[in-house]
């Protein structure tokens, strides 16, 4: 992500979507809690293949079951636990 997102106006999220062409992220990180769901949010939306979303501290989750965003159908959350990590993952 660019230092000083003011000099990007791009709602489409196209420069992202060219960022992430040359270079697939694994990670991303923000400070800011409803700026991360609402980059998720528009990311998420913009994307027609599967996603399995892996939710480690929860805050998307709670967005979508309280109804804030709507879940995408072709997202699948996945949100392990302390106890199943690995029943889940195998």
């Amino acid at each position: 992500m660019d230092k000083s997102p003011e000099l990007i106006l791009d709602n489409n999220l196209v420069h992202i979507k060219n960022e992430f062409e040359l270079n697939i992220p694994s990670l991303v990180l923000c400070s800011e809690p409803f700026h991360k769901i609402e980059f998720l949010y528009r990311l998420i939306s913009s994307i027609e293949n599967k996603i399995i979303f892996v939710d480690l501290d929860l805050l998307y989750t709670g967005y979508v079951e309280s109804g804030m965003i709507p879940k995408n159908k072709n997202v699948i959350i996945f949100h392990p636990e302390k106890e199943n990590w690995r029943r889940k993952i195998n």
